[in-house]
């Protein structure tokens, strides 16, 4: 099935220069991390620099909401969910850095969320209604493709495989893994352990995973190579007394950002795990009475 491409949308002429100017002071390199954030009211994308705590907002919009940030392989652009040109879906839109246009890339009435890139860059994966999981050739959008009923997907590092979450029919969630023209379905987990939203590493050798297996969301370590065998021996990263999700892996593989909820408020944060030492860290901590969520690191 395919969708049809309708016209590209821009922002409103006086956001683009304000997301142009604020750009142009981002440097690349490796340790920012882009998440979506409440801090003014409406949601916008911020970026979050490790090694110097600084924060950056990127988007900076008054009249709409821009969420779930996803970098492109080169870390020059970034995808992320906000209403459509009509107001009336989710759809994609792809934000440049530097250049401060941000483009429509969905139909309106797609309602497209999820989003996550090949890690050629050419391709990128997404949800749409009634969870579709469904591939993207940017330079066609026309061809775009519905592989199967599921979301939350994840390419592996050689752009082989998409790993993505289902559900059976027993309301349980699984991990499953299939190839970006919708053949060689896998499943990675089974039974009631509630694996979701599992990514690989950058080796390819291990994925990070949520599951509810322990009533709260927390985060999982299991090993690529001999699943689903080897689920019951997954190695649990957080132990937080509400949920921890949405985990994204640095490109160097030490550690993994997640949302990191509060037991004892709607408010979410931006929390980074050091897999060698296990110490975790509140990196939000100065935009407290915000939901933060959705980290995704800059290549």
């Amino acid at each position: 099935m395919f969708l049809r491409l309708l016209s590209l949308t821009m922002f409103p002429v006086a956001t683009l220069l304000l997301c142009a100017v604020l750009a142009g002071r981002i440097v690349s390199g490796e340790g920012q991390i882009a998440f979506h954030s409440t801090r003014r009211m409406t949601q916008d994308i911020y970026l979050y620099d490790v090694r110097s705590a600084k924060l950056h907002n990127l988007t900076r919009t008054f009249l709409r909401d821009e969420r779930t940030p996803a970098w492109s392989p080169d870390g020059d652009s970034l995808l992320f969910v906000a209403r459509g040109a009509e107001d009336r879906s989710d759809e994609l839109f792809l934000f440049t850095i530097g250049a401060g246009a941000a483009r429509q890339i969905t139909p309106d009435g797609s309602n497209s969320y999820m989003p996550d890139w090949a890690p050629d860059g050419t391709r990128i994966a997404y949800v749409t209604a009634f969870n579709r999981l469904t591939v993207m050739p940017l330079d066609s959008p026309e061809r775009a493709q519905i592989l199967t009923r599921g979301y939350n997907p994840h390419w592996s590092g050689d752009g082989l495989q998409i790993s993505y979450t289902g559900t059976d029919i027993a309301g349980s969630a699984f991990v499953g893994t299939i190839h970006p023209d919708g053949t060689n379905t896998r499943f990675l987990s089974v039974g009631g352990s509630n694996f979701m939203d599992a990514s690989w590493s950058p080796n390819g050798q291990q994925f990070v995973a949520v599951s509810s297996r322990s009533r709260d969301l927390d985060l999982y370590l299991l090993d690529a190579d001999c699943l689903p065998e080897c689920q019951a021996t997954a190695r649990r990263l957080t132990d937080n007394l509400s949920n921890d999700y949405a985990p994204d892996w640095s490109t160097d593989g030490r550690s993994i950002a997640y949302t990191c909820a509060s037991a004892i408020n709607p408010l979410t944060n931006i929390c980074l795990i050091d897999l060698q030492t296990g110490r975790t860290t509140l990196l939000t901590a100065d935009i407290p009475d915000a939901i933060n969520d959705s980290p995704s690191w800059r290549p």
